[in-house]
């Protein structure tokens, strides 16, 4: 059963890992409430398992920019005043997802 779907990339030359499109299913969706932490966590491990220093939230929806910048999507690009992309750093936060979870 698909319960969501998130479309993304990573830049060439790996400088950003992005997330340009997330879909919940409306309905009987076992997710419902966790699919964004999934798709967001996935998107960080991704992005330091490539070295990217950045992950990005493409035209995040205006009513989740504050639940965005608690995940730590601090970082706003505004295009006049609309938000257009919410931007991580990603350091040390995941030391030891590297290499197989060897440190």
């Amino acid at each position: 059963m698909l319960c969501g779907l998130a479309l993304g990339r990573v830049s060439d030359h790996c400088i950003v890992a992005s997330i340009h499109l997330l879909e919940g299913k409306p309905t009987n969706n076992v997710l419902r409430g966790k699919l964004i932490v999934i798709a967001t966590r996935y998107l960080e491990i991704l992005a330091t398992d490539l070295n990217c220093p950045e992950a990005s939230l493409e035209l995040p929806h205006p009513a989740l920019i504050n639940y965005f910048k608690r995940l730590g999507y601090e970082k706003e690009v505004k295009k006049g005043s609309r938000v257009v992309r919410l931007k991580k750093h990603i350091g040390a936060q995941f030391v030891g997802v590297q290499n197989g979870g060897q440190s």
